[in-house]
């Protein structure tokens, strides 16, 4: 079920689709003030860098339209560098001295994202969280000023346990970061396990940092696991794939939803054939059905940020560009106070009258892709082809929200209508889509592999809704 404090999206499987009031031609108010924080320095850069150029792009083309409603945004932008305590300054500086209308950002890791917290809810000034962890977001009567724009783990820790309940895997190992984000994904996995039937036959832990888990895995190798989920947002997620092969490990390794990016595969090498990861659609967007809703949404925003960086984007560039997009429809139909930014993010949630007809909402997937190895196969390329669908948050329809699974972005590419999916007031979809992903040959949500730069590793994905 959905968690009031999550949006429903497109793009990544997530960007929201819903019609912005008309703007002005020019933007001739005063400015609109955001602050983001985002990590793209130290070990979360591999995931904030895309975020913070999306962020960037998203401002400079909403500005190039008229801003919105006739005001321009002005953005302050803050690098975390991925440790807490420089992210809380950076939140305290926001707030107090730029004096901003709204934070789009919170250093894309669950941990920092949770020691900002307290710092925003005392100065009552609405956070958009682009991070994974639950308790970002819950419980909601003490998060009343933070909104979120990616799916939950709750959810996609029930999506895996149900993939294993269906390819007959009764054992698997837990093998997560000390970090927040690990922490919860290990504590929802506890709760959930028993009711779906699923034995974790091994507990296991990490430091963010560690470069050697054989230890690790050589306990966990003793067990009668058939499984070992790895969950964390750090390089360390590829130690885990590299010990595995060198300890000749044959158990099914399977990656949380943090760790869908290209570069952590071309760093693993071989070591990531046949990975599983839990994602949204956006990785696998070419392959999707051209029916599916959320489809145009992404490759529009990859085409755009193509265009912009020469180089292509991720899911987790999505959930930025989805984090913005919710907060600007909300601010270009209730203005910048702050308290009034917040009602209107409440009223992107499930419930709310939006205009994506209610037989076009869908049911949130987070469907299981396959990643594969190959040398000088083609990494698919957006399909810069699909000229501007509306998908334009100062024009016409706002990028779709990520959303992970109910009530949120939809990974899976549903073009879910903030306010109408089920559930969650603070989960926020967008252009990463909703997914379980594996590594190796056909498994994740659509995306087609078309002809791109010739890369080591490539991606194959298929969707496994089974």
């Amino acid at each position: 079920m959905m968690t009031r404090r999550q949006f429903h999206g497109t793009m990544g499987g997530g960007l929201a689709a819903v019609l912005l009031p008309r703007l002005e031609a020019r933007a001739a108010g005063e400015p609109y003030r955001i602050g983001s924080i985002f990590s793209y320095t130290g070990p979360a850069a591999f995931l904030g860098d895309r975020m913070k150029r999306s962020v960037e792009l998203f401002v400079e083309e909403t500005n190039k339209k008229g801003g919105v409603q006739g005001h321009p945004i002005e953005l302050f932008l803050y690098d975390a560098a991925s440790e807490s305590s420089k992210a809380v300054l950076a939140a305290k500086r926001l707030i107090e001295q730029d004096k901003v209308d709204v934070i789009v950002g919170d250093g894309n890791r669950s941990d920092i994202g949770l020691a900002i917290i307290p710092t925003v809810q005392r100065a009552q000034v609405p956070l958009m969280s682009v991070s994974g962890a639950t308790a970002l977001v819950e419980p909601v009567k003490d998060r009343t000023w933070v909104f979120k724009s990616t799916v939950n783990d709750v959810e996609v820790v029930a999506r895996l346990l149900d993939f294993f309940k269906k390819k007959g895997l009764k054992d698997v190992a837990m093998l997560n970061d000390t970090g927040a984000f690990g922490v919860s994904a290990r504590d929802v996995l506890r709760a959930q396990a028993p009711g779906a039937g699923i034995n974790v036959v091994a507990w296991e832990e990490f430091q963010p940092a560690d470069n050697d888990l054989t230890t690790q895995l050589t306990r966990i190798r003793s067990t009668s696991a058939q499984a070992i989920i790895c969950w964390t947002v750090t390089p360390a997620g590829v130690v885990f794939l590299k010990n595995a092969r060198q300890l000749g490990l044959k158990q099914m390794l399977v990656h949380g939803f943090g760790f869908v990016a290209d570069r952590y595969m071309q760093l693993a090498g071989e070591a990531s054939e046949g990975l599983l990861l839990t994602s949204l659609k956006f990785p696998v967007a070419e392959e999707l059905p051209d029916s599916d809703p959320i489809k145009p949404t992404i490759l529009d925003y990859k085409a755009r940020y193509r265009a912009k960086y020469r180089e292509d984007t991720d899911v987790y560039g999505g959930q930025a560009w989805d984090g913005i997009s919710m907060v600007t429809y909300a601010m270009a139909r209730t203005g910048n106070a702050k308290d009034k930014i917040r009602v209107g993010l409440e009223a992107t949630a499930p419930g709310s009258e939006v205009s994506t007809p209610p037989n076009e909402v869908q049911p949130l997937n987070v469907p299981l892709t396959k990643w594969a190895c190959h040398t000088a196969l083609s990494v698919p390329r957006a399909n810069t082809s699909s000229a501007e669908p509306n998908a334009d948050a100062s024009g016409g329809v706002a990028p779709r929200l990520h959303g992970g699974q109910p009530g949120g972005h939809d990974g899976s590419g549903v073009r879910r209508a903030p306010g109408r999916a089920a559930g969650r007031r603070r989960r926020a979809s967008s252009a990463r889509g909703g997914e379980c992903a594996r590594g190796g040959g056909s498994g994740a949500s659509p995306r087609a592999l078309t002809r791109g730069t010739q890369r080591s590793i490539s991606r194959r994905s298929a969707i496994d809704d089974r």
